[in-house]
């Protein structure tokens, strides 16, 4: 049979057991999907299809849930109903959550969790640079801008003839 769809969003067979639920749910994310609700979660929603939802909301903050899930629905044959827009916004709360998660854990890792961590390794007022043995120095350790940019909207028309 052909692969799924990226968009997919799969119906599953729920069960009376929280571990089992537990573990169903770890399972799911292993498998690049995630169920809907923390305890005995009924679909699953492909975790591409929620960056796609993410990264539209980046770009276009009015295109709803409601509206992604009719698009979904329309692509998968299923008819729309408001409790699946309720999932998809519970599980894409999750996602989020699972990428706060992340970018916390990665701040942590990398040190920048301080509340003066920008402050450890310069003085913005001289630019001096705090030596730090065990990190290697960067080569330019700076960048400068004169203008603020300025001259590069001068250069946006040029190469164009005059009409």
């Amino acid at each position: 049979s052909p692969p799924a769809p990226t968009w997919c969003i799969l119906p599953l067979a729920t069960s009376a057991d929280p571990q089992a639920d537990e573990s169903m749910n770890v399972t799911l994310l292993h498998v690049g999907l995630l169920g809907c609700l923390p305890s005995q979660p009924c679909i699953a929603i492909r975790l591409e299809c929620l960056k796609l939802y993410h990264q539209i909301q980046c770009h276009q903050s009015s295109f709803s849930l409601q509206a992604m899930m009719k698009v979904l629905c329309a692509l998968q044959n299923i008819t729309y109903t408001q409790q699946l827009c309720t999932q998809l916004s519970a599980a894409f709360d999750i996602y989020l959550n699972i990428l706060q998660s992340i970018h916390m854990s990665l701040q942590q890792a990398l040190g920048h969790d301080g509340p003066a961590w920008k402050l450890c390794g310069a003085c913005p007022a001289c630019a001096f640079k705090v030596r730090q043995p065990d990190k290697p120095l960067l080569i330019p350790a700076q960048l400068h801008s004169m203008d603020g940019n300025q001259s590069a909207k001068c250069l946006d028309g040029s190469g164009s003839a005059d009409s």
